[in-house]
């Protein structure tokens, strides 16, 4: 038996386009929402920023990371319309990223009201980063299907 039949499988399954897409857009969205933290979290501690006010230049920072990423790996655009697709782009992700704020926005208030109700101490940055999880998560479906069939359409 040769050595390289024994250390890898007789028939490698190719990915389909599909799942090649989905799990880049995984690994660029895991890049944009580590942008996001880092901003949010640079912004409340060390310029006192509310979290509220410090998601929005977290979210745009974000945005702009993803774009490029996206455009350029996960759905291979060609390099005409760039400005079209960054129009479309970022209207997609402004349904998705509102999305986002309003699910971080309830889940941060509701945590630090359970929090304080309960009189449990939590870590400054734990509800943050729990409410970017939840917001991110959501909104991480939304945007890849308004970016794969309305974004980075191909006519």
């Amino acid at each position: 038996m040769p050595l390289v039949g024994a250390i890898m499988p007789s028939k490698l399954r190719i990915p389909s386009p599909l799942t090649r897409q989905i799990g880049v857009f995984a690994m660029v969205g895991a890049m944009g929402f580590w942008v996001d933290v880092s901003v949010t979290l640079l912004l409340t501690q060390t310029l006192d920023a509310s979290p509220y006010w410090a998601k929005i230049p977290a979210i745009i920072c974000g945005l702009l990371v993803t774009f490029f990423l996206n455009r350029r790996f996960t759905f291979c655009a060609r390099a005409g319309d760039g400005m079209g697709e960054f129009k479309r782009y970022a209207a997609t992700c402004l349904v998705a990223q509102s999305t986002n704020y309003l699910v971080f926005s309830l889940v941060f208030f509701a945590l630090e009201r359970m929090a304080l109700l309960a009189r449990v101490w939590l870590p400054e940055s734990a509800p943050i980063i729990a409410a970017a999880v939840a917001g991110s998560g959501l909104s991480a479906g939304v945007t890849f299907m308004m970016a794969k069939f309305y974004a980075f359409r191909r006519d």
